[in-house]
């Protein structure tokens, strides 16, 4: 059943910015009728399950994350893989990072008048320059490769990293961003205490 959204339609007449997520612009890529059917009448795809385990499984990570950065730590999980990774400290990293805030990392594209946002996981300081850095909660028995990452997660740290690009930081953005993968263990065989062993 289509919805209507409350938010602001698109009007190719209004001079105002028109405000643009990650998420709608990969709508575009995917169904390019249905993100005109969501931006200009308001009718809304079906909504899929909802990822609770996901989201908490975020929460937990950047609340870690938050005392690395407030201490100006490296991220254990990097240097696990030999990557000296520091949080980025800045007063605008709440804001950044919120994905349930109206912008996150957002920039004014002045050819289309588009305010284009999106949040990342963490930004990381790693060898003098700014990478982004994505979770994904899985549970996989494949080796996690390269190839196991979908187009929308390239896509998705390549705009965070253009996002980034255009804060007027003091540090290049690296051209390597990097994903955390959370991946259930396959050798469980219970679930004792109601726990799933990561």
């Amino acid at each position: 059943m289509a919805h209507k959204r409350k938010s602001t339609l698109f009007d190719p007449k209004s001079k105002e910015p028109f405000t643009l997520s990650r998420t709608k612009l990969d709508l575009f890529l995917k169904c390019p009728l249905c993100f005109y059917l969501n931006q200009r009448h308001g009718i809304r795809i079906p909504d899929g399950p909802p990822f609770v385990l996901n989201i908490r499984i975020d929460a937990l990570l950047k609340k870690d994350s938050d005392l690395n950065r407030r201490f100006q730590r490296p991220d254990p999980r990097a240097i696990r893989f030999g990557i000296t990774a520091i949080p980025l400290d800045h007063p605008d990293m709440k804001h950044w990072l919120n994905v349930y805030s109206s912008t996150g990392l957002e920039y004014l594209h002045p050819e289309t008048n588009f305010i284009v946002f999106g949040a990342p996981d963490d930004i990381w300081l790693v060898d003098g320059s700014l990478s982004v850095v994505d979770v994904k909660a899985t549970h996989t028995n494949k080796p996690i490769t390269e190839s196991y990452f979908w187009d929308h997660n390239k896509r998705q740290v390549e705009l965070y990293s253009w996002l980034l690009a255009h804060q007027n930081l003091p540090y290049p953005v690296s051209a390597t961003s990097y994903f955390i993968r959370i991946n259930t263990k396959k050798s469980q065989s219970d679930f004792e205490n109601n726990c799933l062993e990561f």
